[in-house]
């Protein structure tokens, strides 16, 4: 094996070092995209958990507006049953106004014998009948008074409520824009999360690709350098093998008989025509061998550099 082929073979090596070393970085490229999608799944579980709390916000706001409205139909009921007790009331005061003055008109209307007992009579139920009237009309200005107090304060009340109910809607309202902005969100981040996972599946993909190939790669290079060992082994017991019979050649010649010598030299050069064909042919083989293990180099030298891209 020439220096040029051993140099085409540490210059493969070295581009199969860089080739490892880009798939490292590569790696270590895909190894940070993980990462940052486990930091995205992190910021899709914060939105979740705002989302979550989000909702909370507008389920008690809902129960606070169901019960503003409960209340606010309570004293809407209570408002009604004090009408219906003035009205009552006021039926009541009229009922005992008629039946005095159906009293004093029958007293007044009476004979003439019975004048004077039935006017002191009348004049006694009609004052009697004048301050139980002052009375009455007193007592129903004053409830009139309390009733028109309450009716204030409970539509005071009721404005308080419905400016509640108001500010709950629009609560309500808030968090429910709030929510839909969220729920976006949450899509948006499960979108990312599906594409980031989907890029981390190619490039592991791609990076077992690129690993079986380099595996491939070595295996033949090493499986080329065997051969490359072997070949030398070989030439080097050629040698060896055509340097003993030349040196048997030489001795029988300088040390044997004429006639042993002769044979000898027959046999020498029977066994140096041997040897010659032999390294001949190993000559032969060994170009053709050279050249097929220099393209096959050359070919791992492409598949790298294509690799390395």
């Amino acid at each position: 094996m020439t220096r040029r082929e051993l140099a085409e073979a540490s210059a493969a090596r070295a581009t199969d070092a860089a080739a490892t070393t880009a798939a490292r970085e590569t790696l270590r490229r895909e190894l940070e995209a993980a990462r940052e999608g486990r930091a995205t799944e992190g910021e899709l579980a914060d939105a979740r958990a705002a989302l979550d709390d989000a909702r909370e916000a507008a389920r008690g706001a809902t129960i606070e507006t169901e019960r503003l409205a409960r209340e606010c139909e309570a004293k809407r009921r209570e408002l009604r049953a004090l009408e219906r007790e003035i009205e009552r009331a006021a039926a009541v005061v009229k009922e005992n106004l008629a039946r005095e003055l159906a009293r004093a008109r029958s007293a007044r209307d009476a004979p003439s014998k019975v004048v004077a007992v039935a006017e002191k009579t009348a004049q006694k139920a009609e004052i009697e009948a004048e301050a139980r009237l002052a009375f009455e009309r007193a007592a129903e200005a004053r409830f009139r008074a309390d009733l028109e107090a309450e009716r204030a304060r409970y539509e005071s009340n009721l404005d308080e409520l419905r400016s509640k109910l108001a500010n709950a809607a629009t609560a309500k309202d808030d968090a429910e824009s709030e929510a839909a902005s969220l729920r976006r969100r949450c899509d948006a981040l499960d979108e990312r999360l599906a594409r980031d996972r989907m890029a981390l599946l190619d490039a592991t993909s791609a990076l077992e690709t690129r690993g079986q190939l380099i595996a491939t790669l070595r295996r033949r290079i090493e499986s080329l350098e065997a051969r490359e060992s072997e070949a030398r082994m070989e030439l080097k017991l050629h040698a060896k093998k055509d340097r003993k019979v030349k040196f048997d050649g030489i001795r029988q010649h300088e040390f044997g008989a004429p006639v042993a010598r002769v044979e000898a030299t027959a046999v020498a050069k029977s066994n140096v025509e041997a040897t010659a064909v032999a390294k001949s042919n190993v000559d032969e083989q060994t170009p053709q061998s050279s050249s097929t293990r220099r393209a096959a180099l050359q070919e791992i030298r492409r598949e790298l550099a294509d690799l390395s891209q």
